[in-house]
Parts: structure tokens; C-alpha cells; sequence
């Protein structure tokens, strides 16, 4: 039972850094580097799911998707 208040109290925190002004404005700023990658990946090259099983295929994967990405 433990386990499940940290969590929540987890939750709070992250929450609270978030709603913080240096937060905000670090959010905003990932807006704009972070996520056009992952729109770009998920548009352009269709990858929605993971083809394949385990996670060090889906890591691989990734990085993969990454490196093109990149190129």
C-alpha cells in the first residue's frame, strides 16, 4: 500500500515543478525541439507501434529510426 502513496506523491511533486515558472518555461521549450521529432517520425516514416518483441529490438528500432531521422 506503500508503494501506491508514493506514487501519488510522486505525481504531486512533478505536478508542483511543472506549474512552477522555470517549469513552464522549460516546458515550452521542449514544445518546440522535442516533439516535432516525434510528429516527424510518427508521420513520415509511419512508425505508430513496434514491429518487433523485447526491448532491446525496440531500442534498437528506435535508435534506429532516430539515426535516419538524423541523416
Amino acid at each position: 500500500m506503500g508503494t501506491r502513496t508514493n506514487i501519488t506523491s510522486a505525481t504531486r511533486r512533478m505536478k508542483e515543478r511543472f506549474d512552477s515558472e522555470r517549469g513552464r518555461y522549460f516546458q515550452s521549450r521542449r514544445m518546440g525541439t522535442v516533439e516535432p521529432l516525434f510528429a516527424d517520425i510518427m508521420h513520415t516514416m509511419g512508425m505508430n507501434t513496434f514491429t518487433l518483441r523485447g526491448r532491446s529490438s525496440e531500442d534498437t528500432l528506435w535508435k534506429l529510426c532516430c539515426m535516419v531521422h538524423d541523416i
